[in-house]
This record gives structure tokens, C-alpha cells and sequence, in this order.
């Protein structure tokens, strides 16, 4: 695995750092090299997503869902990748936030599977230990806002939960978010079409 060329030039890295201290939460494109996020998403969508799910009234989510840590000597895509991200990426987000971050301890890595009927209710991701979320995008195709899906940020005006802000489901896109203070409320409605979003996501600490 290895980052597109663009994300290897320091300028690019600089430009997403003061983006970063303007708002600790960003969209990045283009992130991975072109092979690497075809070779990763064809691998990732051919992995069986158990259904997870949870319900009211604690925070309520359906989706399908596969986790586990990379195995040594293991040479599938999944832990290849999975290898590459909690060294080389995480220098990645370091760099961009400034931050020392680390993998989870188990070193799990998840991808979740978002088809009709999958949905995750507002919650913001804070555990006091969570520090930078992030959802690498493998979803090719594109649809509205309407039809679920999204990853929404909100925020209360006058009493009301209204969008902030709409982000789509992403090709080889790298959304970061800042959860250890100030989390974002943030939600994705549910997926009332044929559609499919996949995204490896968690969080750096």
C-alpha cells in the first residue's frame, strides 16, 4: 500500500495540517495510489459483514460489519493493508494533525458494509480515550442525500437538531474528526435503496 503522489508532497501535507487547526475535522481526496484503493476495496467487498446492531435506548446502529487485527506472516489484502495503516498511516494523520496518535491496542481493524435498511443513530464517538476518528471511503458509486447513506455532522440551533454539514459516501476519501473534545454529534440516516456503502472506519488514540 502507499500514498497517492500528491499526499506525499510536504505542501499538500502543510495545506491539510492549517486546514486541520481551522476545524479538526476534514475531508481528504484522493489519498491512496489508484491499484492500491482498487486492489483494497475489490479484497475488502469479498469479506463476509455480519450484521451488528444495537438499539434504543442506548445508541441505536444497523450495518454488517467485519473486524479483526492482521495476522503475522498473513499475506491477504486485509492484513496487508491493515499493517500498512497503523504504521505509515497513522504517521499520515500525524502529520496532518500534529498529533501522537496510536492503533487501538488489539490493533483491530474494521470495515463496514451500509446497505438498505443500515443506519447509525447521532452519537459522537467520545470514550475518553478516542482521539481522531477517521472513514477511508471505498464506495464507487453516488446518490442523493434522500435516499440515506450520508455521513451527516449536526449541531442544535434554537432548541433543533439541524445538518451542519453533509459529507457523501467517498471513493479513496479519508474523513478525520477530532473526539476527545468538543466531539461532533454526527449520524449517517438510514440506506432506503439499493445502494452500497463501504468504508474502513475507527478511531486513532
Amino acid at each position: 500500500m502507499k500514498l497517492a503522489a500528491r499526499w506525499r508532497d510536504p505542501a499538500a501535507i502543510a495545506d491539510a495540517a492549517q486546514a486541520w487547526r481551522d476545524g479538526r475535522n476534514l475531508r481528504l481526496t484522493r489519498v491512496l495510489d489508484d491499484d492500491a484503493i482498487a486492489t483494497l476495496r475489490d479484497a475488502v467487498a469479498a469479506l463476509h459483514h455480519p450484521l451488528v446492531a444495537a438499539t434504543a435506548p442506548e445508541y441505536a446502529y444497523q450495518y454488517g460489519a467485519v473486524a479483526s487485527p492482521p495476522e503475522d506472516g498473513c499475506d491477504h489484502v486485509w492484513c496487508q493493508f491493515a499493517r500498512w495503516w497503523w504504521q505509515d498511516g497513522v504517521a499520515f494523520v500525524d502529520a496532518i494533525t500534529g498529533l501522537r496518535l496510536r492503533p487501538p491496542r488489539d490493533r483491530v481493524l474494521m470495515s463496514t458494509e451500509l446497505r438498505r435498511g443500515a443506519f447509525l443513530d447521532p452519537h459522537n464517538d467520545y470514550d475518553g480515550a478516542r482521539r481522531v476518528a477517521y472513514v477511508l471511503g471505498l464506495t464507487r458509486d453516488a446518490w442523493a442525500p434522500a435516499l440515506g447513506g450520508h455521513l451527516e455532522f449536526l449541531a442544535v440551533v434554537d432548541g433543533a437538531t439541524v445538518v451542519r454539514e453533509r459529507r457523501a459516501p467517498g471513493w479513496n476519501t479519508l474523513d478525520l474528526f477530532a473526539v476527545d473534545r468538543d466531539p461532533p454529534l454526527h449520524q449517517v440516516p438510514i440506506v432506503t435503496a439499493d445502494v452500497e456503502r463501504r468504508a474502513i472506519t475507527g478511531w486513532l488514540y
